[in-house]
């Protein structure tokens, strides 16, 4: 007997439902973010940093003082790729820190682009999951209105049956009372061939 088409879509329904697929999407989206959240800080702290020599600001400074640590620290891939150019006894032109922003900027993008891809494969899967759950609730209604219809052919049929046979019972019923009245079988309607005995 085959599977009715509702459970086969409520089982791949379910399928898609219990598969890992989505938590490993949602823990590489956190992670993604994480990532993006990360680049994007060291992003702006690069761009202060520039700024700040550029406009030849207080290394003494508490806050000018870390932002010039925590670039430091993002800058060691991008170190001397681009000369450095003083412009006053204060003032810097570091295009390696501008340089190193920029990288970290289309690497930003790269990441943003990976959770949109990301989110879209999620709402595709939640999407499929709706359109399976419809399908299966609009088979069941069809799988249903079947069922009626045949039921109700069915029944139509036993009537049919029924009828017929309650009429060839009221024929013998009449031929048997005729009989018993005549003696012999009633006579054949007009335009009727009588039975050959």
């Amino acid at each position: 007997m085959s599977i009715p088409l509702s459970e086969q879509y409520e089982q791949q329904a379910r399928e898609l439902e219990d598969s890992s697929a989505p938590i490993v999407l949602k823990a590489t989206r956190v992670l993604a973010w994480v990532v993006y959240v990360i680049v994007l800080a060291k992003c702006a702290l690069l761009v202060t940093s520039f700024v700040f020599q550029l406009l030849g600001a207080n290394p003494d400074s508490s806050f000018a003082s870390w932002v010039y640590r925590s670039a430091d620290r993002s800058m060691d891939p991008f170190r001397g790729i681009f000369p450095t150019k003083e412009l006053s006894d204060s003032s810097v032109l570091d295009l390696s820190l501008l340089f190193a922003a920029v990288v970290y900027v289309v690497l930003a993008i790269l990441i943003d682009a990976g959770l949109k891809w990301l989110g879209r494969q999620l709402s595709d899967r939640d999407r499929r999951i709706r359109q399976l759950q419809g399908a299966a609730r609009d088979a069941r209604v069809q799988e249903y209105r079947a069922e009626q219809d045949a039921r109700a052919r069915q029944l139509a049929a036993q009537q049919a049956v029924a009828e017929q046979r309650a009429a060839d019972r009221d024929v013998r019923a009449r031929h048997l009372a005729a009989e018993e009245q005549y003696g012999s079988p009633p006579p054949a309607p007009p335009g009727t061939v009588p039975p050959a005995v």
